[in-house]
């Protein structure tokens, strides 16, 4: 393939990509539940997030999992180390928010934070889900905690995050000058 033709073709893409996002953006679906009705848990491929939600973890998503506490441990070890406190605090993706109550059998809602939450008890370490906090926020208030069609924080969602954070934070900080 020529040089100029590969170009195009990837200027194309990057524009097509470009286009895509500003639509999702100006286009919102209409509500969380539009969004609801074509979500299913029970993604089957790792790179749908329900897919971690899965009761049955498959070998791939097992060593996934070993591996990311692998990690937590050297990243517990190294603060150990350097007499620094670990504050451990996982972020729901937008289903465990929205549609907790929609699982099906086979998924589990607090997975995979389970496993994180499990490390932190193993090491006496603070630890906060998010996930209830958020959810409980939005049956309340029924506020759009991200973007559209997107798994990240829009302001909205960054500032109840920010919120929640606050006491969790100082909390660990009076703990760490008491001892």
């Amino acid at each position: 393939m020529n040089t100029w033709i590969r170009e195009e073709v990837l200027e194309r893409i990057y524009l097509y990509g470009l286009l895509r996002n500003a639509a999702k953006r100006l286009f919102p679906p209409s509500s969380e539940k539009a969004v609801s009705s074509r979500w299913r848990p029970g993604g089957s491929t790792y790179r749908s997030n329900s897919f971690w939600s899965r009761t049955d973890y498959p070998p791939f998503a097992l060593k996934a999992r070993d591996v990311s506490l692998e990690t937590l441990e050297r990243i517990r070890k190294l603060c150990d180390q350097m007499h620094a406190p670990l504050l451990i605090v996982t972020i729901p993706y937008r289903e465990q928010v929205y549609f907790a109550n929609e699982f099906r059998e086979g998924y589990d809602v607090s997975l995979p934070q389970k496993y994180v939450e499990q490390f932190a008890a193993d090491h006496a370490l603070s630890y906060l889900d998010l996930r209830p906090a958020l959810a409980d926020h939005v049956r309340a208030t029924g506020a759009q905690l991200f973007f559209p069609q997107e798994g990240h924080f829009n302001g909205e969602g960054h500032a109840v995050t920010g919120r929640l954070l606050v006491p969790f934070f100082k909390a660990a900080i009076e703990k760490t000058n008491r001892n």
